[in-house]
This record gives structure tokens, C-alpha cells and sequence, in this order.
């Protein structure tokens, strides 16, 4: 199936492939420097360890954001790999600073509570729509570490904290992604 496909023949995507890995960090801020055109309205990161499930996924994203005027960035609802359980529908971040995902571990997928569009704390980085204009003042990601995690969830600290704007989840985008694909999971824990 082809997720490429979407109601807007006058949108484009571009694909830049890069042969080592530099990081999550690194290997984006350098996409988007590379490819991304400078009237570019959104930028759509994510992972090469999921696959889009829904042939209007990119429309599902943008219509969101295009209709949330507050929106800042948008993600998608994240199953398993074999789409049986939520990974996450949006992410809560605690007061201790620790993050949950929310839903994570729900064998229904569907339940309400995980499928309609909301303002959450943050949305993976494993998929994350973010207005480009935002991303280019900010810097991209924070790319000083590497490895490491949370370079997502400072840059959407930064949307929703020093802009005022809103990350919203969009359910009926979904993607299955293989948790722990690029470090193992091990390490990924320990990073």
C-alpha cells in the first residue's frame, strides 16, 4: 500500500537517505538543512523502524495541524510492531520529569480514551510533525549528546513552554514501530 498517497497533489515529500548513523539529532537537523525547502510549512520526522498503516496518513497529520491554530506539531498514535498493543497515544511528562506514554501497554487499541485528537505533554520523536518555521528558530534538535533520548520532548518543552503553542495527537494516524531497533533494548534502557 502506498502511504505516499494523499488527497493534496500539490504537496511534496522528499526522502534523503544518509549511510551512517550520526544520530537522531544530527542525521534530522542535517535533512532539514539539506532538503527541506525554506516556505516548507511542516516538517514530518520519523524512524526507519516503523511503517505507516493508513494510505492518508501525511493528509491525517496536516489537516490537524492545519485546523488546530495553536498547533505547533503533531504525532501519531504508535502500536507495536504487530499492532497489537499501544507503544503510545501522546506522552505525559510528571512533575519528577519522568514520562509514561500514554495508553502504553493497552491491548485496545482502539479504546476511546486513545483515539480522538488532543493537546498532549509531547509526542515521539519516532514520529513527529513540526512546523518548520519553529524548528529552523529553535536550532533543530539539541545534538550535543549522542547517544541519547529526549532531544524530541526538549524541542516540543520549547513549543508548548516558551511559544505558548499547542503538540496534539492525531489517532488516526497510525504506525507500527519496532521498539529498540537501532541501540537493542538494553541499551537503549541505559542510555
Amino acid at each position: 500500500k502506498d502511504v505516499w498517497l494523499h488527497p493534496n497533489p500539490q504537496q511534496s515529500y522528499q526522502y534523503l537517505p544518509i549511510c551512517t548513523n550520526p544520530g537522531y539529532a544530527k542525521g534530522n537537523n542535517l535533512a532539514v538543512k539539506e532538503r527541506v525547502k525554506t516556505d516548507s510549512k511542516w516538517v514530518l520526522f520519523f524512524n526507519d523502524d516503523i511503517s505507516l498503516q493508513v494510505d492518508d496518513f501525511l493528509f491525517q497529520m496536516v489537516q490537524l495541524g492545519e485546523k488546530q491554530e495553536n498547533a505547533g506539531a503533531v504525532g501519531c498514535k504508535i502500536l507495536s510492531s504487530d499492532g497489537s498493543e499501544i507503544i503510545e497515544a501522546g506522552s505525559i511528562v510528571w512533575q519528577d520529569g519522568s514520562c509514561h506514554g500514554y495508553g502504553r501497554g493497552s491491548k485496545d487499541i482502539n479504546a476511546t480514551d486513545l483515539s480522538y485528537p488532543r493537546p498532549v505533554d509531547y509526542v515521539s520523536g519516532t514520529c513527529l510533525m513540526i512546523e518548520h518555521e519553529i524548528f529552523s528558530q529553535y536550532g533543530g534538535f539539541n545534538n550535543k549528546v549522542f547517544p541519547n533520548y529526549y532531544e524530541d520532548t526538549d524541542l516540543q518543552m520549547h513549543v508548548q513552554h516558551d511559544l505558548g503553542k499547542e503538540v496534539w495527537l492525531q489517532p488516526l494516524a497510525v504506525a507500527h514501530h519496532t521498539e529498540h531497533a537501532t541501540f537493542g533494548k538494553q541499551e537503549s534502557v541505559a542510555l
